[in-house]
């Protein structure tokens, strides 16, 4: 079984789209949790309006953040495989179906991403991203970011807790962060096909906060693993 995992917080606008999303997938062997990041009374009330046993409804009183968030959904979580889905994002009917396909192949992997189609609510613009690499990531993961957005990706739950999920001091890059140590440990595939719509809708002062953000959390993550970068000379 596959565990979906939505964190979401006061955007219950957005959140009832991504959540049809989810169960539009053609695997249908899936649970679906929602992960509240504090409570919301929109949120909660469109919540006890579902009534779908696939789906499990969490929320805690104060907001902690969407590393937070997402280890939590995994924490009660039944699935053998983690698949993550942000609030604001959206997958083709067919994204868990070819991820879990592709995944059986090696049992060397412990991840699968796909590629993703970017929106730019803001200027209307949008690209879409179709990476190819893959395998053994362990040197080249510190050059880049190939995996992207949580929401890209399936992870087998087993790799996930060995490497500990997302790093909860991390206010920014806590994907690029957990994507360096699951590297580590496990060889990655990966489907070119834009299987993710990512959507990008930020003003000016929202860019401003998340520019400081990326660059405490980038300073944080060289210091983590210095000595990879050490060696690999990055």
């Amino acid at each position: 079984m596959i565990s979906i995992v939505i964190p979401t917080h006061k955007r219950v606008n957005l959140l009832k789209k991504t959540i049809n999303s989810a169960l539009d997938q053609t695997y249908k062997n899936t649970e679906i949790i929602v992960v509240s990041d504090g409570y919301d009374k929109e949120t909660d009330l469109y919540m006890k309006t579902i009534e779908n046993n696939q789906i499990k409804y969490y929320v805690y009183e104060t907001n902690r953040g969407a590393n937070y968030a997402r280890n939590y959904g995994v924490k009660h979580s039944e699935g053998e495989y983690i698949a993550f889905l942000d609030d604001d994002d959206q997958w083709a009917k067919d994204k868990l179906e070819r991820q879990n396909t592709e995944l059986s192949k090696d049992n060397d992997y412990g991840l699968v991403y796909t590629g993703n189609k970017q929106l730019y609510i803001d200027t209307n613009d949008s690209f879409i991203y179709e990476p190819t690499i893959s395998g053994d990531l362990s040197r080249e993961i510190f050059s880049k970011n190939h995996i992207g957005s949580t929401s890209s990706v399936l992870i087998k739950k087993e790799i996930f807790e060995e490497v500990n999920g997302f790093d909860e001091k991390l206010g920014a890059l806590q994907d690029y962060d957990l994507w360096i140590r699951v590297c580590q440990i496990a060889k990655i595939g990966v489907i070119s096909a834009p299987l993710l719509i990512y959507t990008n809708d930020r003003n000016r002062e929202q860019i401003s906060n998340q520019i400081n953000k990326y660059e405490d959390a980038a300073i944080q993550i060289k210091e983590k693993y210095k000595d990879f970068f050490l060696i690999i000379k990055i």
